[in-house]
């Protein structure tokens, strides 16, 4: 598995995700490295999406994991971290069996990331709503965010 580069990122195309893993591209401006764990049974996905001055890590139909917190923790001005959280804690044999993360699988997660970066949790299955609330309340930890329909960023 190829590592990511430190250098500045270089290069341009119209296919944003086909570079190898772990190689940085730029697509429009956007610096961007896929961060998976290299795992063939994982489908999940990680990016980190940067430009100049700025940072963000996308993570989603994941599984618990080490590569793409590895790779955070490395990158320089990271902004936000967005996470999907789709099932509540009663659901964990569903999440781990889908590659989805429950409120319970998030905060273990948390440990490895980037200290003081917001989480921002999304996806969501509307069923589970209610409880995920409830459990990342239940959590007390003031960097995750469950984010609402319509929000905008800007990083």
């Amino acid at each position: 598995m190829a590592g990511l580069h430190e250098a500045p990122l270089s290069g341009e195309t119209d296919a944003p995700f086909s570079h190898d893993l772990g190689e940085p591209a730029v697509s429009r401006g956007l610096g961007h490295a896929d961060a998976r764990s290299g795992k063939t049974l994982d489908p999940g996905f990680g990016y980190i999406v940067s430009k100049p001055g700025r940072a963000v890590v996308f993570s989603g139909d994941t599984c618990p994991t080490e590569r793409i917190w590895q790779v955070a923790r490395r990158t320089r001005n990271l902004k936000a971290i967005f996470l999907e959280v789709s099932f509540s804690d009663s659901q964990a044999e569903l999440a781990r069996d889908s590659c989805h993360m429950t409120p319970s699988l998030v905060a273990e997660e948390l440990e490895k990331m980037p200290a003081k970066v917001p989480v921002y949790l999304y996806h969501m299955k509307p069923p589970s709503l209610a409880r995920i609330r409830r459990e990342i309340a239940a959590l007390r930890e003031p960097r995750l965010k469950l984010l609402e329909s319509e929000r905008s960023f800007r990083f």
